[in-house]
């Protein structure tokens, strides 16, 4: 025991973030403080000060109540509520599902953001098993609010294993959310390839689709790489159009002459 403690006190110290509020961050500071703090042979006071210590904002007024009660369970108190509060599994859950919806979309140049976005899908795994609410991220219908804000490649991959999924196993058989992730983890390692970086860099060019300009007279206009002079402009006005159109000659038809009767005269 003593050349544990021995060994302990030669390691070097961890420090651990502090806890603001995110649900999405409370399983991992839960578990440093429980590893670091929780853990040692000390009493609840001076467990509940480092519990006053490491979190901040709404927690920290939540603790700060239980503080002035003086009691020996103030400690257990304090950390229950904020179990309950932050770590409960509909908390994350909601936490988890409101993030998929705010997350901005992601474009086809974009390596980084489509990198957090596949680590942020990752983590979601793990505690998807424990968390009845996220249950509902194995469907497809659910999941296509995530794939609405991937690029157009991964969509169009996702829906052919999809389809896939149909015809091999069934209509009922779906895909599971975890293969989801796969697909956008392995797109997001391709975006990322070190060699390749230059590649994402670069920015995309999107050609103006905007109406056609009036050049002065005598010069030309160019629109869409094409040289028009101001004599071939077309206009923008439909009715202006319409007048440039050939007008359809009319068919005249020719008066026949009425019949004229000679009558036969008696020439002596």
């Amino acid at each position: 025991m003593n050349r544990q403690l021995a060994m302990s006190g030669q390691l070097p110290k961890i420090s651990f973030p502090v806890f603001s509020g995110d649900p999405l961050k409370y399983t991992t500071w839960y578990s440093s403080f429980s590893a670091l703090i929780d853990s040692k042979p000390m009493d609840v006071w001076t467990k509940l000060n480092f519990l006053h210590q490491y979190i901040s904002g709404k927690p920290k007024h939540v603790v700060e109540q239980y503080m002035l009660i003086g009691t020996e369970n103030a400690f257990q108190f304090a950390r229950s509520l904020l179990q309950e509060r932050y770590g409960n599994c509909n908390v994350v859950g909601t936490a988890v599902m409101n993030k998929l919806e705010n997350w901005p979309k992601t474009g086809i140049r974009e390596a980084e953001s489509l990198r957090d976005r596949s680590d942020f899908l990752q983590n979601i795994i793990a505690p998807r098993e424990s968390t009845p609410s996220l249950a509902v991220l194995d469907f497809v219908k659910e999941n296509v609010k995530t794939l609405n804000k991937l690029p157009l490649q991964i969509q169009n991959k996702w829906r052919g294993i999809v389809q896939w999924c149909g015809v091999s196993k069934g209509d009922v058989a779906n895909p599971t959310f975890a293969e989801f992730a796969s697909v956008v983890k392995e797109c997001a390692e391709k975006a990322n390839i070190p060699e390749f970086e230059e590649l994402s860099k670069t920015k995309e060019f999107v050609r103006s689709r905007g109406p056609f300009r009036r050049s002065p007279r005598g010069e030309e206009a160019v629109s869409f790489g094409t040289h028009v002079s101001d004599r071939m402009q077309l206009p923008r006005d439909k009715a202006k159009m319409r007048n440039l159109q050939p007008v359809p000659k009319r068919r005249v038809r020719r008066k026949r002459p009425k019949h004229v009767c000679f009558a036969k005269q008696n020439i002596t």
